[in-house]
């Protein structure tokens, strides 16, 4: 018999934390055992804000990532009620970003910056908390309006960073004293799409018109793209770089891969979960806000191409150096390493399912459970974190043995990366930012697929079917759970467990 990886990976934990996670796993005699697991996950999820309740409020604010250890709050404070002392704390931490971006930036952003990582705060906590309504929100929307104000050049003295006649942004590194508006910076990334997130944000809060214009120009010009590269049978590129450019991949956000400073370089490779995530869920948003069917088409195109690509029930990766890749095992054996890519994971399966769930339609189904059937956390040792996956799946056929072993999976992972304590959000490496591949595993508690918490729409299910497409408020009334295994928290709490 082979190595049970589920044991290797906990081995990484703490003898404490170990003896603590064996003792939440010990199902026996449960009659619902995901029930028992379920409030083990939130429990552990108590404990993990209680100790960031611990921390200075300024910890982190001078960080591009500011308030994103909080994110996880966001459907937490749905399932709990109000905890004390949280709300009050986020609310004290956008006030301390508030006050950090015054004295330290020119209306809200820094001199000059690249898309990719500068805006991750308002991502990871400003947005989300303008859409919670909790309080600190009208702070967050002052914050929002002042990005948005330069996404379309409405504050004077300020560089432009939009060309409203083509439709694009100047340049893949913009500023309030600088803008890097020529080559080999001057074209579009995904990364843009964080920036149309702000913007749609300024305008559900405002409803000035002038916001909405911008994502729907910038909207209808990738999907120009999208179209164009589906038509000709391409790659649908996350990028795009002007005729005839020289251009390589970045591979790892922020690392070029040569010194030739002449060359565009692009974030990721040419097709990238992360990179496509972007363009994808904020194209879903226009739909839900317009009910333009163009939008979700081209967002669809965008997904699709990596389960075409995929190989044995199992999506592709990413398209790089030329060629489609599959999804790969750990380089190492660490801690932070272990994972592998949990994180595409949860972009690509988070993807479709919102995409069904917006719709109310089934198209994702098939691919998605036979996908999570395909997951294997004891013989593979890089599916040992995938309970956005089959959290996916248990909402398309109800199974409750998903949810067992998604909320397993949870549980050992905070055993082993709770020791990590790290402000840093990517990757899902540390107890911080694995909070984000955890967001589906309120979806059977709440309904809900989307909290928001990477700048895009909290998503819900809609009221009846009439409803579909029609353009609704994000506040829309949650659709009916469609479990057939009746699993709801209360179920959990009133079986005895």
């Amino acid at each position: 018999m082979g190595i049970d990886y589920r044991n290797e990976y906990l081995d990484l934990a703490t003898d404490e934390g170990r003896r603590s996670c064996e003792e939440f796993l010990n199902t026996q005699g449960c009659v619902h055992p995901w029930g028992k697991l379920q409030q083990a996950f939130l429990s552990i999820t108590d404990r993990y804000l209680e100790d960031e309740l611990e921390k200075p409020v300024d910890a982190n604010i001078g960080n591009h990532e500011a308030g994103g250890q909080w994110r996880i709050a966001f459907p937490h404070l749905q399932v709990r009620g109000e905890i004390p002392g949280i709300e009050n704390r986020i609310a004290e931490t956008m006030a301390a970003r508030r006050r950090y971006s015054s004295a330290n930036l020119y209306h809200g952003f820094p001199d000059c910056a690249e898309v990719h990582h500068e805006i991750e705060t308002f991502l990871y906590f400003q947005l989300p908390l303008f859409h919670s309504g909790l309080p600190g929100h009208d702070e967050a929307l002052a914050s929002i309006e002042d990005v948005a104000h330069h996404a379309g050049n409405w504050i004077d003295g300020v560089p432009a960073w939009y060309d409203w006649g083509s439709r694009r942004f100047v340049s893949i590194w913009l500023g309030t004293r600088e803008v890097k508006d020529f080559a080999p910076y001057d074209y579009q990334e995904a990364n843009h799409f964080r920036f149309i997130d702000v913007v749609l944000a300024a305008y559900l809060g405002t409803k000035e018109q002038r916001y909405l214009d911008l994502a729907i120009g910038y909207g209808e010009m990738w999907c120009e793209h999208i179209e164009g590269c589906a038509i000709r049978g391409e790659p649908i590129r996350c990028s795009i770089l002007p005729p005839g450019v020289d251009a390589s991949e970045m591979g790892r956000s922020g690392k070029r891969r040569d010194d030739n400073l002449d060359r565009y370089v692009i974030f990721y490779g040419t097709v990238s979960t992360n990179t496509a995530y972007d363009i994808v869920i904020a194209l879903q948003d226009l739909f839900i806000i317009t009910g333009e069917e163009r939008f979700l088409r081209a967002g669809r195109l965008m997904t699709d191409q990596f389960f075409t690509h995929g190989e044995g029930g199992r999506p592709a990766a990413k398209f790089s150096d030329g060629a489609w890749r599959q999804f790969e095992e750990p380089a190492e054996l660490s801690r932070y390493s272990y994972l592998g890519d949990a994180q595409g994971v949860t972009f690509l399966s988070h993807m479709a399912l919102r995409h069904d769930i917006i719709t109310g339609t089934d198209h994702y189904r098939d691919i998605i459970v036979r996908w999570a059937g395909e997951i294997d956390e004891v013989s593979i040792r890089s599916d040992q974190m995938s309970p956005d996956l089959l959290s996916a799946a248990h909402y398309y056929d109800g199974d409750p043995r998903w949810l067992e072993r998604a909320y397993a999976m949870t549980l050992r992972t905070a055993a082993v990366l709770e020791p990590l304590d790290n402000y840093n959000q990517c990757g899902g490496a540390n107890r911080q930012a694995s909070r984000y591949l955890m967001q589906h595993l309120y979806l059977p508690i709440l309904g809900g697929c989307d909290w928001g918490i990477r700048g895009n729409l909290p998503v819900r299910g809609f009221r009846h079917e009439s409803e579909r497409g029609q353009g609704l408020p994000v506040d829309t009334a949650f659709r009916c759970w469609r479990g057939k295994g009746g699993s709801f928290l209360f179920e959990a709490v009133n079986s005895g467990e």
